[in-house]
């Protein structure tokens, strides 16, 4: 077996396939295509308050919560949150993605987001929207 390494665009590749390959297969290039960009919705105030009230938040959910709207509109890194509350890695995934099935299961549908998150260099990093800010001293979880 050969194996052979090429680097460059669909199109530099077919120019030189045949010689790569041999003349006995065809290649077809396929263009990669940018990812779709999913639309995002940021929860609504009253969508925000049914997921605070629902369940009550466990205290390490909540201090993040607090740290975030804290921050006002100054992201905070994954590596900030877990700092919070002392978490790893593992146990940080593990909150928020408690807190993303609680998000899931109160409200219907795909693609609701509680926090503005991002990928920024290396790190995830969040914000809290208004309608969560606003919930969030609705339900008298921080002092306006």
């Amino acid at each position: 077996m050969k194996l052979t390494m090429f680097e460059g665009t669909p199109e530099e590749y077919v120019a030189i396939a045949n010689t790569l390959m041999g003349t006995a297969n065809t290649v077809v290039a396929i263009p990669q295509q940018s990812p779709a960009v999913v639309a995002r919705r940021f929860v609504t105030l009253e969508e925000a308050k049914e997921i605070l009230s629902r369940l009550e938040l466990s205290d390490n959910m909540n201090n993040v919560l607090v740290a975030l709207y804290k921050a006002g509109s100054k992201r905070l890194t994954s590596d900030d949150l877990k700092k919070v509350n002392g978490h790893n890695s593992d146990e940080f995934r593990g909150m928020m993605g408690a807190f993303g099935r609680r998000v899931g299961y109160t409200i219907e549908g795909n693609d609701i987001w509680f926090f503005d998150q991002k990928w920024e260099g290396d790190a995830y990093t969040y914000t809290l929207p208004e309608s969560a800010r606003k919930a969030m001293e609705e339900h008298r979880m921080v002092k306006q």
